[in-house]
């Protein structure tokens, strides 16, 4: 959007490279364990938590809260899956969480 067209990106690859560079806010880290998927992010004092847990082959459920890294405050429901659903559900509503 440049007035000079030098200036401008020239094709799609150029401006995904650009995005690709920025940082990313905020940063979660994961573990992964055989029955549970945890990620993990602090920001603002708080450190979100979002857990999502196997109960079988074809049953999952996720929930999210944040936590006061220091004292005082109490935990804060962010987001949770409304019962033990399927997989490609639980992996549907943990994308627009986190999106």
């Amino acid at each position: 959007m440049h007035d000079d067209p030098g200036h401008r990106y020239q094709n799609a690859h150029e401006v995904m490279n650009a995005l690709a560079g920025l940082p990313m806010v905020p940063d979660w880290a994961c573990i992964v364990q055989p029955d549970e998927v945890r990620w993990t992010s602090e920001i603002g004092g708080r450190r979100r938590v979002v857990l999502w847990t196997k109960h079988s082959e074809r049953r999952y459920e996720w929930r999210a809260w944040s936590e006061p890294t220091g004292a005082g405050v109490r935990n804060r429901t962010l987001g949770r899956s409304q019962a033990v659903v399927g997989y490609k559900q639980s992996v549907r509503e943990l994308e627009a969480f986190f999106l």
